[in-house]
């Protein structure tokens, strides 16, 4: 192999057999987590066509929590494939983050009672069912406070 496909190959990440470093981090998860609440924030903001953005909007703050949480955690000592075993429950996620010092003035009364909604996937598949979801402004003015909150706990070096 040429000298310069051999540089760009492991560029790329391609070291020949030797798996990539890692990247996924407490700044990783917190960074994502911050892109998911935009994207919710930038359609909650935007007039609705016919079929409205409620479903993907909800989604999105869902899954803005859920990294939240999981770089909190991650902060605190937790590994990447625990957080991954614990998959998308938020209750267990917020109650995880409790007890590793999130505070009780950190409201997540929204984010819990979304929880069973969002774990059963009911955001990203439409059903005939009849859902209650939180009201989505407080949804994500209580994500936004989180995000607040551990962006101090991931800051900290």
């Amino acid at each position: 192999m040429c000298g310069w496909c051999a540089q760009f190959r492991r560029f790329l990440g391609c070291n020949d057999g030797i798996p990539p470093p890692d990247f996924e981090d407490e700044a990783t998860l917190y960074s994502l987590s911050s892109e998911y609440l935009e994207a919710a924030n930038i359609l909650y903001n935007t007039p609705s066509t016919q079929i409205g953005y409620t479903l993907p909007t909800y989604y999105l703050a869902g899954h803005a929590a859920e990294l939240m949480l999981k770089s909190f955690l991650f902060k605190h000592g937790e590994s990447i494939k625990s957080l991954k075993r614990y998959g998308h429950g938020l209750n267990y996620l917020v109650k995880r983050a409790r007890e590793k010092g999130l505070p009780v003035n950190v409201s997540t009364e929204h984010i819990r009672s979304f929880a069973v909604t969002y774990a059963l996937k009911h955001t990203e598949y439409r059903q005939k069912q009849l859902l209650t979801f939180p009201p989505l402004d407080l949804l994500l003015q209580e994500i936004g406070s989180l995000k607040s909150h551990v962006f101090n706990h991931v800051a900290e070096f």
